[in-house]
């Protein structure tokens, strides 16, 4: 008996590997709905409360549309076309937040092209590419189901898709970038001083030497540090009885050792930041990658499970940027 190409639908939907992969981005998806709809509650956060209905319901909900039409509830026609619309729309708002957020972000680190209509005219941007793709998609289901009983690859979907993930990723990650310039360098000029966080405008638009932060941050925590080479201890033992005991030091030296050791926790933040944008370009490009090499379930269920992985990274980095915005 030939398969039908339902039948096909569902062999591939029964593959181990799919299955695996899907319960991998159903957990990815409980732990966003989870974590977002907490900070939600907890910060009284309307961010985080829209992140939870925007981005992570939709795709929760495309997860359990897995499981439907595993079990015959739903056709696999209606999960495939709610599974690609609804992983775009979800990708979008995501960025659209990023960029409703850094309207914020920009006022406060003095960005000055980055003023109202620039950000309102982004976000229309955001929703008009989403809107131009699901319309692609939904054009290509309707036309295709015109023919065929049951859908199957299309030459519009890919091209569509992959260039709405593109654009999403790539402007989503360029506002995080410049968020985290932002607060370091107000973070640093609080911890440093304004001395040593050179300034300077041009066309109306504030530079700081980010270089330099950083490395009169190094340089400070390695002058309040109390860890001695072994040349300082061999000096140490010399010392005549007149050198001060440890326990009276003087209130300077103690504010800078506490100083010191906020610039080191702030340095280890923003590493951890850094650390999750790259993990979080390369997922992108990764299921990027995915997605467009191969057309089939397996590799549609892989990316979408990379994108709630990057989705999780995302509120993640958002999280640490807020510590060390308040620390």
């Amino acid at each position: 008996m030939a398969w039908t190409a339902s039948d096909q639908t569902l062999l591939e939907m029964q593959d181990t590997r799919v299955r695996v992969a899907t319960a991998f981005g159903l957990a990815a998806s409980i732990l966003l709905v989870f974590l977002t709809c907490g900070l939600a509650w907890k910060l009284k956060s309307r961010f985080f409360g829209s992140l939870a209905v925007l981005v992570g319901l939709p795709m929760l909900f495309i997860d359990i549309s897995y499981l439907l039409a595993l079990d015959r509830i739903v056709t696999t026609n209606w999960r495939l076309a709610f599974s690609a619309i609804g992983s775009t729309f979800a990708l979008t708002q995501l960025s659209f937040l990023s960029a409703f957020r850094f309207r914020v972000i920009a006022r406060i680190g003095h960005i000055d092209w980055y003023t109202k209509r620039v950000a309102l005219a982004l976000m229309c941007f955001l929703q008009l590419q989403c809107a131009a793709t699901i319309l692609v998609l939904g054009l290509s289901y309707y036309f295709q189901l015109q023919n065929q009983p049951y859908f199957t690859s299309h030459p519009w979907r890919v091209p569509a898709v992959a260039s709405n993930v593109l654009t999403t990723i790539a402007l989503d990650l360029y506002l995080n970038y410049l968020t985290l310039k932002v607060v370091w360098s107000i973070r640093m000029g609080a911890l440093l001083g304004p001395d040593q966080v050179s300034a300077t405008s041009q066309g109306g638009t504030a530079r700081r030497n980010y270089a330099t932060v950083a490395l009169a941050s190094l340089t400070r925590i390695k002058k309040s540090t109390s860890i001695s080479s072994p040349l300082d201890t061999e000096r140490s033992s010399t010392a005549t009885s007149s050198d001060p005991p440890p326990m009276q030091q003087q209130p300077q030296q103690v504010i800078s050792q506490a100083k010191g050791n906020r610039l080191k926790w702030q340095i280890f933040r923003t590493g951890l930041v850094a650390a999750t944008l790259l993990t979080m370009l390369l997922l992108g490009l990764g299921g990027l990658a995915a997605f467009t090499i191969s057309n089939g379930m397996l590799s549609g269920t892989v990316s979408g499970s990379i994108t709630r992985v990057y989705a999780n990274l995302a509120v993640v980095q958002w999280i640490l940027m807020m510590k060390i915005a308040k620390s």
